[in-house]
């Protein structure tokens, strides 16, 4: 742990000179956004949500973070294993239920996948970009069984290997099941009565 992203940059490249370019060598980066900012950094997302995923397969792991990449919220091992979604060529999976399902760890769906975090439907195929991976995946379908999993090139749309499996990473680090959603859906009027009230209280101090 350091005090600052270029010098946690600086420890990754020496640790690499010293032990070689090794896969158990890992940054854990920081946002450069505030947390309260709008715009989402997907490659940095991308870049903790891989090392999350595999700190939580229980990998053997030395990773070099900053304390500005600590002060985020970080997902516990439970929650991030919960929202992370298991496929294997010929495994049985509804579709309906995993495209609700990619909605809830954060992917958008759009026309093409040419970014991480997207995904969209094709008849039976669906296109997926995890933010770990290194190019986007393409999922065949047979009714509710899955026939062949793919990456493929964003820019050719060209196969370029085949998986067996893979484990898919949700799209963001701000994850919430369908029950918080309806709990906070619920307790959203009455914060918005309370945050009006503080307003108005503001408002007669100042006169």
């Amino acid at each position: 742990l350091t005090y600052t992203p270029s010098e946690a940059e600086k420890i990754i490249t020496d640790l690499r000179v010293i032990l070689g370019a090794t896969e158990e060598i890992a940054l854990f980066p920081a946002y450069d956004l505030m947390a309260h900012e709008e715009a989402y950094e997907k490659e940095t997302a991308g870049a903790r949500l891989s090392v999350l995923g595999r700190l939580a397969r229980g990998e053997r792991l030395l990773v070099v973070a900053c304390w500005p990449a600590l002060q985020r919220k970080i997902i516990p091992p439970e929650v991030l294993r919960e929202f992370t979604f298991q496929l294997a060529a010929r495994a049985e999976v509804e579709r309906e239920f995993f495209l609700q399902k990619l909605v809830e760890m954060g992917y958008e769906r759009t026309e093409k996948v040419d970014r991480s975090g997207q995904f969209s439907v094709r008849g039976s195929i669906i296109d997926l970009y995890p933010p770990d991976l290194g190019e986007p995946l393409r999922i065949e379908f047979f009714g509710d069984e899955i026939e062949s999993i793919r990456s493929f090139d964003p820019e050719t749309q060209r196969s370029s290997g085949r998986l067996q499996s893979v484990a898919v990473l949700p799209a963001r680090e701000g994850l919430w099941g369908k029950e918080e959603l309806e709990a906070a859906a619920e307790e959203l009027p009455k914060v918005i009565r309370e945050q009006a009230g503080r307003f108005r209280n503001r408002g007669d101090e100042k006169t």
